[in-house]
């Protein structure tokens, strides 16, 4: 049942190149699987710390100034390094309609 290789040895794993039988490539993921890190309390604590500061700080601007200002705000918002979840949430409030800034 197992797919020989070009060489003649049977192999069980894709690991040397040879697709297993009943594999279909459009139905593998686009991207390889990615390693996970799993954070310790007090680094969890600290990664929650900053995306509530950068949350917060995106949730007290206001949006009534100028694009330039706008443009601004998130270039400097940029530059402290945000998480994806709080520059998720930054491009929802700038972003509807889909149009920039409203």
């Amino acid at each position: 049942m197992w797919k020989l290789c070009e060489d003649g040895i049977e192999d069980k794993t894709t690991a040397s190149g040879c697709e297993p039988v009943g594999s279909d490539s459009r139905l593998s993921a686009l991207t390889p699987p990615r390693a996970i890190r799993i954070l310790n309390w007090k680094k969890a604590i600290e990664y929650f710390k900053k995306l509530l500061h950068d949350l917060d700080i995106i949730c007290s601007y206001s949006l009534d100034p100028s694009f330039e200002a706008v443009l601004y705000f998130v270039v400097q918002f940029q530059k402290l390094r945000p998480d994806l979840v709080a520059r998720a949430h930054l491009q929802l409030l700038l972003i509807q309609d889909g149009k920039l800034y409203g």
